[in-house]
């Protein structure tokens, strides 16, 4: 379960990004308003943000829960106030950005869990590589 919490703190940045390009595309597609595809690039850059943010916060010494409370709460934040204040009030638009909000929490958990089972071999691999590293030291140790 650890494992799978660690999958989503490490790959929610690639999450982000994902569903920032699918939202850019979309805007491209339907032909909306400029101010629609300036935000999805405004957007991306505060996806690119958050994901620095949270590469600070990944520090080993922070229990995996607390990694991804923190990285969940900056997320939230810092979408909520772009997203929600600076562009939903001025347009009336709150409803729509509600749903895009679900969504994109949504595509940011799916696209961790999902890159998590791809990973996971490399994650046993790189344990087991630790684990090789640990054996070698107290070997030299003794």
């Amino acid at each position: 379960m650890n494992k799978l919490i660690y999958g989503l703190i490490r790959f929610g940045l690639l999450g982000m990004m994902i569903g920032a390009l699918v939202y850019f595309v979309m805007a491209i597609l339907n032909n909306r308003l400029v101010i629609t595809k300036s935000f999805a690039i405004q957007y991306l850059a505060i996806c690119m943000f958050i994901g620095l943010i949270s590469k600070i916060f990944t520090i080993e010494r922070l229990k995996i829960w607390q990694r991804l409370l923190i990285h969940s709460i900056l997320t939230f934040l810092t979408f909520f106030i772009f997203n929600v204040v600076v562009f939903s009030f001025p347009a009336n638009n709150f409803k729509l950005d509600l749903i895009f909000l679900v969504n994109f929490i949504a595509i940011y958990f799916m696209i961790g869990i999902w890159i998590y089972f791809i990973d996971l071999n490399n994650m046993k691999r790189i344990n087991k590589q630790i684990a090789k590293r640990k054996k070698i030291k107290e070997e030299k140790n003794k």
